[in-house]
């Protein structure tokens, strides 16, 4: 049983779902998370490539950001707010607390996620270009890369769904 904070604990799920870095899901900001177009903006200052990284909302992503709301949003800039200090984010380590709390220390961890996000889309033949463009990944330096700057937004909004509820249904 989960007896830590909720802040991580719905981090941790938000980080399962959409497969960003813990740094980019630290650095979260209410101000850049559109409900209504059902996106989330990571700003080009915290992506490792210093591009905007834009991330689609599953339905449960939506519905743990819309609880999360009350809890730190009348308090902080920061979606996962820091548990002492509100102008900070959680702490590096809030991912890695939860995983050891329930069980998986060791089995899991923050970017472990990342790889298993990667191996089961492509093990299931998702387009390997929205799987890349979710995970941010820049494309080396190609002149494929330098003139592509597609998103795939629709293609990544059907491929989060499927994920989030490929991962729900493993779960239960």
């Amino acid at each position: 049983t989960f007896s830590g904070s909720i802040v991580s604990l719905i981090a941790t799920k938000v980080l399962r779902y959409t497969a960003l870095r813990t740094k980019e899901l630290r650095s979260m900001l209410w101000k850049n998370v559109d409900f209504e177009n059902r996106i989330i903006t990571i700003d080009a200052s915290v992506m490792k490539g210093r591009k905007i990284h834009v991330v689609p909302m599953s339905d449960q992503v939506v519905e743990l950001l819309t609880t999360l709301s009350s809890i730190t949003k009348p308090v902080s800039e920061f979606v996962f707010a820091g548990r002492n200090d509100k102008k900070k984010p959680i702490c590096e380590n809030a991912v890695l607390l939860v995983i050891k709390q329930i069980g998986y220390e060791g089995l899991e961890s923050g970017h472990g996620f990342r790889h298993e996000f990667s191996t089961i889309m492509n093990e299931h033949e998702w387009p390997a270009d929205a799987i890349e463009v979710q995970l941010a990944h820049a494309n080396g330096g190609s002149v494929r890369g330098i003139y592509n700057h597609a998103q795939y937004l629709d293609k990544r909004r059907e491929m989060m769904q499927w994920w989030a509820d490929w991962l729900d249904e493993k779960v239960e």
